[in-house]
């Protein structure tokens, strides 16, 4: 087989579990050789590799959550309520599993059972902490796939969709319903024309649109309107944020908002390859356009070409200095070892009789 390494479990690291035990699968059977191999490890049973293979395939869906929570290229706030609902289903299905009469008898059940209990107590300690900021339920309901179709789900209450509605309303209306925008962003009456340059429908034109500012606000609009089948939220308010002005503006405050705060880890890790020890002088204005400037070229598709003749005289250059620096190296030894002798010497003729 192709020579690949099996990952560590690190626990710093959410899907580094899925990851050994998924490399660990693929190489069962050169794991099984090497174990065979050495006296002082055990061969893996068929029965414990079935059991990897259960908790693998257990662990799977954890991981496409965190994948879509971990994003940054395409973040979208709204699959927050999604992947903690459908991790704490896969909890629940799975407890429901190990709770049958025939996978109760065996050695490995109770351990199971304690780690669902871990958790769900752990999912339940962040899942609370979405309370408070209103920003995750209104982008579900900025969603125009979603509105408030999954508040009317079995895991909610029966109330939770008209409040949830209610509350953003009251803060659409609060921070956005009396914004002003320009002549661009809804038609305008204000140049003066003659009887006779008045076409014949521009009177009903500014009826109907004066009646529809004054009955509805855009929130009521959005809601009142059918759900569309969008594949994503961002593309739909790309090409709709013009038609709802003042809704745009708050769905460009809601879902600038990073579903987690993997992106600024990435940053820290990018910022510790780029400042290294070779590059330690370098200040923290000139990591920073670093940093920004190879994220601008990964995200346009651009790739950093290095000139032939820079590298090759860049290359000849640092292995002149690595020569000098080997050279004086070896000199400073030389004259570190004469030192040496002549003081050992000096020290033989002090303590002869």
């Amino acid at each position: 087989m192709k020579p690949l390494k099996i990952y560590i479990n690190v626990a710093t690291r959410w899907n580094s579990t899925h990851r050994m035990l998924e490399r660990c699968i693929f190489l069962r059977k050169p794991v099984n050789r090497y174990a065979e191999n050495q006296p002082d490890l055990d061969v893996l049973t068929d029965k414990e590799w079935e059991l990897m293979e259960l908790l693998c395939a257990f662990l799977w869906p954890f991981k496409n959550c965190t994948d879509c929570l971990q994003s940054t290229t395409r973040p979208e706030i709204d699959r927050v309520f999604w992947a903690y609902n459908r991790m704490f289903n896969e909890i629940d299905d799975f407890r429901d599993t190990l709770a049958r009469r025939e996978v109760k008898r065996q050695p490995w059940t109770a351990e199971l059972m304690k780690a669902l209990d871990s958790m769900e107590s752990r999912l339940q300690k962040y899942y609370q902490k979405t309370d408070r900021p209103a920003v995750y339920v209104d982008a579900m309901i900025l969603n125009p796939k979603i509105k408030l179709i999954m508040f009317k789900g079995a895991e909610w209450d029966a109330g939770d969709a008209d409040k949830y509605k209610r509350d953003c309303k009251d803060r659409y209306e609060a921070s956005y319903d009396q914004l002003v925008f320009n002549s661009s962003s809804g038609p305008s009456y204000a140049m003066k024309r003659t009887a006779g340059q008045m076409e014949e429908d521009d009177y009903e034109r500014y009826l109907s649109y004066m009646i529809e500012e004054n009955t509805a606000n855009e929130f009521d609009k959005y809601i009142g309107s059918p759900r569309e089948n969008v594949k994503s939220a961002l593309e739909y308010w790309r090409t709709h944020a013009a038609e709802w002005p003042r809704l745009g503006r708050m769905v460009r405050d809601v879902f600038s908002v990073p579903p987690s705060g993997s992106g600024v880890e990435r940053q820290f890790s990018i910022a510790g390859r780029v400042a290294t020890w070779q590059r330690n002088q370098l200040s923290a204005k000139r990591i920073s356009d670093i940093m920004m400037y190879k994220n601008h070229m990964a995200r346009s598709g651009c790739l950093l070409e290095v000139a032939s003749e820079w590298a090759d005289t860049t290359i000849s250059g640092e292995i002149e200095s690595e020569d000098e620096e080997n050279e004086e190296e070896e000199q400073d030894a030389v004259r570190t070892l004469a030192e040496w002798r002549s003081n050992w010497k000096a020290g033989l003729k002090r303590i002869k009789p």
